[in-house]
Parts: C-alpha cells; structure tokens; sequence
C-alpha cells in the first residue's frame, strides 16, 4: 500500500491506487531517444534502450566514456534497464550522436524510442521455466522488422517473466510469463488474468496485440498511452490463446544485492553511474565470463561470474551488500528537472546517511506528481519530501 504523511510537504500522488500503479493520458509523447532529446534545465538529455537490459561491459564503458566527454560525467540507469546521458550541449553535437550510433545500440532509428524490454535477469544464468535471453532478441528483431510498430508510444513496455515473478510486477503494457513444458502465458496491462499460449507463438503474440493496441489506442477523447487507459483492456485478448488461472504478480520482486547464482549482483545508488565505476565492471566482465552483463530495472547491474570479485566492486562505489538501503531507496532525477519541486537525489543521500539499513517496504522519492521512475506495485510513494527528516518520519514513524 502506497502510504503519505500528514506533513502537507509529502503526499502520495492522487493518480496512486492501492498498490502504487498509476493511470495517466497525455496527449504528447516526450520520451526522449538518442534523435529526439528532451530539453531540461540543465541541457539536453537522451536515452538507449537496452531490450532487455543486455548490453557488454564494453558498450557501458563506450556509454560512460561519451558523459564525461560530453555531457555531466554521469550515466543514468531508469527502471526500465535504459541508459540516460544528461545535461548535453543544444546543439547536441554530431560528434557526440556519431559516437552514440557506433556503441550498436541503436540498430534502427526508426525504431529507436519503442524498444523497452525488460526481462528476468537471471534467465541466462539461472532459469526457472526457460532461459528467456533467445526470445528478448527474437522480439527486438521482430519490433524492428515492423514498419507500424514505431506508431507505438515510447513509454510502451513489453515485460518478459522466465518464471521468477520478478519483473511482472512493473506496470507493463504487454507482458510473457514462462511455464514449464513449453507453454507460456501472455499478459494485458490494467488486467491480472492472462491467456495460455505456446512458448513459439510468443513473439508473434505479443506484436498482434501491440498492432491491436494500436488499432484503438486514438479512438478515445484522448489518445491512450498504456493499454491499461484503454476503456475495456481485456478486448485485446480476444481470440487469444486458452485462458488460464495464472494471475500477474501484484509486485516486483528485485534480486538481493552481492552473489547471487556465481553472478555479482551491485547497486547503483540512485542509478548514477560514474566513469570509474563502469571501468570496473568492464575490467571484471571479460575476466568473470563473456564481457556481456545485465543492467537490471532496479537501477542496478548483473556480472556474471563476478560472485568472488564483490570487495572489488565495492571498493568502486557499488552497492554488494545484503540489506543495503539503496535496496530499497529510489528517487526521481529530482532539480534541476523542470518540472521537480525539490532536489530528490540530495535527500536520499543524506536519508541513506541517517538509515543505511534496508527499509521494510520499497521507497521511491519524487520531485512531483509525474512521479518519474516509480516503481511497479506495493510501495511508499512520497512526493516533494521537504527533507531527510521527513522522509524518515513517514517511512519509519
């Protein structure tokens, strides 16, 4: 349950259901991209998407390499495993876009804003029901190959579950989770009961419901950015597979931090990752395994192999240790966003000083009600704390 304070200087936003999920229609899609920046207060900002949150050691350090050469040192993990550079130049120069072409993240600029996959991490390591990297390609390449598809909002999520329960809980709009014996159920946003599919038929069931999703998504006053703002989701599912009695998972669930499966599991405070922190990883990844990680939705990054290698990797600034407060801590990028009331990231540092114990619940900070980064399902949501006090006054008691 998403909780607020009587202080009038923290609120849970009004758009908040019980379990912290959001309803929300715009009328212009903002989401930025590598050609399409968003202008803040402090320069221009772009994103990469990672499908997935695959990516090697090398690219991150290329992606890290470009912030400080161009930008504010810092690269930004979302929680939905994409990478942000902030504060660019306007113009952004043509040397910096070049260099962001040649990391091979970006394989189609048409394409570029809708490819947002998030996914088990541990599918490739430690599977439940299947290891799910295969249909994470398999579906970036289909999204690609399609000429309609870029119609899609760029806020448009695909969510892919291996059987873990772990990323279902994010407030997707199409979602896949593996069952054993080569089935699979394929999910709606705004609907907790799914249709049984076989697992070959995932990648061209879940782009018929996202041509379906278009089909109605502009039929409304408003044009719909989620298929959870649709007036009846479930439609969608017509004519789709077999029903079942799987339910969505009502959260996510994030893996601990340190060695998890002979990987190394790190946190990355408030998702800001530095120069010197991507030089670690990719100093450990070729050694540990193949020099591909994964950049987790919970702002946070998986090195296979790396379990022995954590004091390393502490000795960096990342998080390993179990029962950490950035566990559980987040916050929106805070000022200088145009649209932030306070500086989001300057309180939680100084709440991570004063509490550096996990909290019991999730707790997301926001600088307004857009409530950016807001994780899916059962948490504190506190928007415009006036200080670490506060905050750990409502958290707390």
């Amino acid at each position: 349950m998403v909780r607020a304070s009587g202080d009038p200087g923290i609120s849970a936003s009004p758009a908040m259901g019980t379990m912290g999920r959001m309803t929300r229609i715009v009328e212009r899609d903002r989401c930025p991209g590598l050609l399409r920046p968003y202008r803040t207060v402090d320069g221009n900002m772009i994103r990469l998407r990672l499908p997935g949150g695959l990516v090697t050691s090398a690219q991150l350090m290329q992606v890290a390499e470009l912030a400080c050469a161009f930008a504010n040192s810092e690269v930004q993990i979302t929680s939905r495993n994409n990478l942000q550079i902030r504060a660019l130049p306007d113009p952004i120069p043509c040397e910096f876009t070049e260099a962001a072409f040649a990391t091979g993240l970006m394989p189609s600029p048409a394409h570029e804003r809708i490819r947002t996959v998030v996914c088990s991490p541990l599918t490739s390591i430690a599977p439940v029901h299947a290891d799910l990297s295969r249909l994470v390609r398999d579906l970036d390449a289909a999204i690609i190959a399609d000429a309609q598809l870029p119609r899609l909002p760029g806020r448009f999520l695909f969510a892919l579950d291996d059987g873990s329960d772990d990323v279902l809980g994010e407030d997707f709009d199409l979602g896949y989770r593996a069952l054993p014996h080569g089935q699979g159920v394929v999910f709606v946003g705004g609907c907790d009961a799914g249709r049984r599919i076989a697992a070959e038929a995932a990648v061209p069931t879940l782009l018929e419901l996202a041509h379906r999703f278009l089909a109605v998504a502009e039929a409304g006053e408003k044009p719909a950015w989620h298929i959870r703002e649709l007036p009846n989701p479930a439609e969608l599912l017509d004519g789709i597979g077999q029903p079942c009695d799987i339910r969505r998972p009502a959260s996510e669930h994030p893996l601990p931090f340190g060695a998890v499966a002979g990987a190394a599991h790190v946190g990355i405070p408030l998702g800001m990752l530095d120069l010197a922190q991507a030089a670690t990883i990719h100093h450990l990844a070729p050694e540990c395994g193949s020099g591909g990680v994964v950049v987790t939705p919970w702002r946070s990054v998986l090195i296979p192999g790396a379990a022995d290698r954590l004091d390393e990797l502490a000795a960096a600034g990342l998080v390993t240790a179990l029962g950490s407060v950035w566990q559980t801590l987040t916050a929106c990028y805070g000022k200088p966003c145009n649209n932030a009331l306070v500086d989001t990231r300057d309180i939680a540092w100084a709440v991570a000083r004063q509490h550096p114990e996990a909290f019991p619940e999730l707790v997301h900070l926001s600088g307004c009600d857009r409530v950016c980064g807001e994780p899916g399902g059962q948490h504190v949501g506190l928007v415009a704390p006036r200080d670490a006090t506060s905050v750990l006054e409502a958290v707390v008691g």
